[in-house]
């Protein structure tokens, strides 16, 4: 499936979701100064790390990204304006933000990286995840999230007739939309499979070479034994999240994200098995696998109502209206944006040092 319709409006992008920036004060230069509710200080050194952090975001493929340093310091101040903006409202109680609405963003996360990895992180990986990509510990990575909350449901709150009035996309549109784009709608060669899983991860190599005694046992046990995979997979996998499934992972495609976590070696093995018949030890990075292939599918050009993933009942339809409605509320969060920004900026005092950031 296309990336092409996932866009976000930069500037929504930075003040959503890149919160928490500003919140060291550091003795330096001033860039900027800004008191809506309070004085705070940009200092000329955080305004360089905020353009840095762009130039990574440009590599990464985000368009639309300012590098010029007025500009990124406009972003900076609107980013100052808002938060303080949104930290008095809930101070107000206009808006609230719910420990339930950060633990799904959590576990949403999480989610993404089961799926990147191929199995379910334990917290302790989650934790040094964040550390790494955030340089925060749990504690204050749940305060980012709950400001990056509120400033969302501020921003809602302060502009909601905006928001009452944006209206879905309509049927015409999304079927301009897969005309326009109808070969990026495809699903690749996908095989769906049922394993015995072994783990390796963190071993020595003396118990991985008894994880590895474990699998030839299992292996045994289907092919001379008679003991039904089913059965195998009960007695020997090491994946709580498939065993009372028959080792059920669902489909692998040909391109799948999980290649980085299992290795190529392993997924380009997947396709050539045959439907039904229980493979040889395969290994991968992260342990040893006893594989059925349940269903091998060829790529497919889907149409409106092809199901998106065979597992799941979302059509290409509702991917595209889904899509486009993002597209309208991104829209509508960038007006949004502006015009809050803009009645703020008349009862703030800001102070810009240009001769510090020409």
């Amino acid at each position: 499936m296309s990336d092409k319709f996932r866009s976000i409006s930069f500037t929504a992008f930075i003040l959503l979701f890149v919160a928490g920036a500003l919140s060291s004060q550091v003795i330096d230069r001033p860039a900027a100064t800004v008191n809506l509710t309070k004085n705070e200080f940009i200092s000329v050194s955080q305004l360089q790390q905020r353009i840095e952090q762009y130039k990574q975001f440009i590599k990464q493929g985000i368009t639309g990204v300012p590098t010029e340093p007025k500009q990124v310091l406009d972003l900076m101040v609107q980013e100052v304006l808002i938060k303080q903006a949104a930290e008095q409202a809930a101070e107000k109680g206009q808006v609230y933000v719910s420990d339930q609405m950060i633990d799904a963003q959590i576990a949403a996360v999480r989610k993404d990286l089961d799926r990147q990895q191929g199995n379910p992180v334990t917290d302790q990986q989650f934790e040094e995840v964040v550390l790494r990509e955030t340089g925060l510990n749990i504690a204050a990575y749940r305060k980012q999230i709950r400001d990056q909350f509120i400033t969302q449901e501020y921003i809602k709150f302060a502009k909601k007739d905006l928001f009452s009035a944006m209206k879905g996309p309509t049927e015409k549109q999304i079927e301009d939309q897969y005309r326009k784009n109808a070969t990026s709608f495809t699903n690749p060669e996908l095989v769906r499979i049922s394993e015995v899983y072994i783990s390796t991860r963190g071993l020595s190599p003396e118990n991985k070479e008894k994880a590895l005694e474990r699998a030839e046992k299992a292996l045994q046990e289907i092919r001379n034994g008679g003991t039904p995979f089913e059965e195998a997979v009960l007695s020997y996998t090491d994946d709580a999240q498939t065993k009372y499934s028959g080792g059920d992972k669902g489909y692998f495609a040909s391109n799948d994200p999980r290649t980085q976590a299992y290795g190529s070696n392993y997924i380009d093995a997947l396709f050539d098995l045959d439907v039904g018949k229980v493979s040889d030890i395969l290994q991968s990075r992260i342990g040893y696998h006893i594989v059925k292939v349940t269903d091998h599918r060829d790529p497919k050009l889907l149409s409106l109502d092809d199901p998106v993933n065979p597992l799941e009942s979302q059509t290409v339809r509702d991917f595209i209206r889904e899509l486009l409605t993002q597209e309208i509320q991104n829209q509508t969060l960038q007006k949004a944006i502006e015009e809050l920004t803009n009645e703020l900026e008349e009862k703030a005092e800001i102070r810009i040092f240009e001769e510090n950031i020409s």
